[in-house]
């Protein structure tokens, strides 16, 4: 309740926390939010995100989202700039949703289910300039098809690195 006071509110990080859908299902409509981070939650199907209109950038990775997470985005579709899905149950399918985001400039898929075939889906993306993955995650073919139709591309490929949850053993 007392969330839901900070109506001017634009940024909340809600880093490691213990949020569900059942707790998310009291999350308050902020009118003025434009950056969102919700990593480390254990969020699987966080609908009160199709509440905003405007935001800029999420943050989700690390948590057991699946590619409805991006359905829920659409209403941001237009102003969505930054969208984190590391360590995420997001797929193939979550990619093909996606391709309706014209403004989005950098995508972070590291350790998800998301295949050469998904990362082409995104290849229509106009405003993509970053797209980070995970070692071996995108195939030399498709390296060399964003290579092409985004020249600026910036391919940002990490090393493995476990993410584990303050608490979990």
């Amino acid at each position: 309740e007392a969330l839901g006071m900070l109506t001017s509110l634009d940024s909340l990080e809600l880093n490691d926390t213990w949020m569900d859908d059942e707790t998310a299902e009291a999350f308050p409509t902020l009118p003025h939010l434009k950056h969102l981070s919700l990593p480390l939650t254990r969020l699987t199907n966080p609908t009160f995100l199709s509440n905003y209109y405007g935001l800029a950038s999420v943050h989700i990775q690390a948590s057991p989202v699946t590619d409805e997470v991006i359905t829920y985005l659409k209403p941001s579709k237009q102003t969505l700039k930054i969208l984190r899905l590391d360590d995420t149950k997001v797929s193939n399918r979550g990619m093909e949703v996606l391709k309706e985001f014209p403004s989005l400039e950098a995508l972070f898929l590291s350790r998800t289910s998301v295949t050469g075939e998904g990362l082409r889906a995104v290849l229509t993306l106009p405003s993509l300039q970053h797209l980070f993955l995970h070692r071996g995650e995108l195939p030399a073919e498709v390296e060399a098809e964003f290579r092409k139709s985004h020249p600026h591309l910036k391919l940002n490929v990490d090393e493995f690195r476990e993410v584990k949850r303050s608490g979990d053993p």
